[in-house]
């Protein structure tokens, strides 16, 4: 009986066919192990490796994980991949029930869209129930090119704020212009007097001003501190801009 020499060229390329997808479309990333330490291992792995499905293997755990120190690793490393689709994952990671989770949702979101809808998410947190979310919050601010995260932290120091968060949103503006502040914001007369130093330095000037947004200033205080040091000189505001407390000998 005669082969059927074109059925088996036929089976043939189709097994090579078969084999040439199986290479070009391996298996995606699975995030794998019984235990949290297996799993935070295989978060890492994966995200090191940048897999196949490597993102989305991510994100599923970053969502479902029953375990926060998992939730919180997987978070971190999806934030790297900057993926636009992620961003309802680290958004709601926001009201995770973990506080550490939600700290890493605050590093996560501004490292991955620093935009006007990112910061308002981080100014909802400066007022979390868990000091360390609050904190990670102001710091995250710190950090954004967008100059409404500058004015949203700023105003976290008006009057109408409790004096914690005042005091929150003064440190975290002194350490990211490296201000060593005469006294301690946490003290009496400390907190008004560090909030006018902060509100007198140019980049804050600048960022109301870009953001068309206004300053409030207390200038009986900024003239009564600068009477008592008078190296402290206040110049005359240009066009849409307040005054500025530059640290320098006056002019005569």
């Amino acid at each position: 009986m005669p082969t059927n020499k074109k059925w088996l060229w036929g089976f043939a390329g189709g097994a090579g066919l078969i084999a040439l997808v199986v290479v070009l479309y391996p298996a995606k990333a699975q995030v794998t192990g019984e235990t949290a330490k297996q799993r935070v291992e295989s978060v890492v792995r994966i995200a090191d490796d940048r897999s196949y499905g490597a993102a989305d293997a991510l994100a599923r755990t970053a969502a479902n994980d029953p375990d926060p120190t998992v939730r919180r690793t997987a978070l971190v490393c999806l934030s790297a991949f900057g993926r636009s689709s992620d961003r309802p994952v680290i958004e709601a990671a926001m009201q995770d029930l973990s506080p550490s989770v939600r700290q890493a949702a605050t590093k996560a979101l501004i490292r991955s869209y620093d935009d006007l809808a990112a910061v308002g998410h981080l100014r909802d947190l400066l007022h979390d129930e868990d000091e360390d979310v609050r904190k990670s919050a102001a710091s995250a601010l710190t950090t954004s090119k967008n100059p409404h995260a500058l004015v949203a932290l700023v105003q976290t120091t008006d009057a109408e704020q409790t004096p914690d968060l005042q005091i929150l949103a003064v440190r975290a503006l002194g350490k990211k212009y490296r201000i060593s502040f005469e006294v301690d914001p946490a003290e009496a007369d400390g907190l008004a007097r560090s909030i006018e130093i902060i509100k007198h330095t140019d980049e804050v000037i600048e960022a109301f001003r870009a953001t068309g947004t206004p300053l409030h200033r207390n200038m009986e205080l900024v003239h009564q501190m600068m009477a008592e040091n008078p190296c402290h000189a206040i110049e005359e505001p240009t066009e849409g801009e307040g005054p500025a407390i530059n640290t320098r000998e006056p002019q005569p």
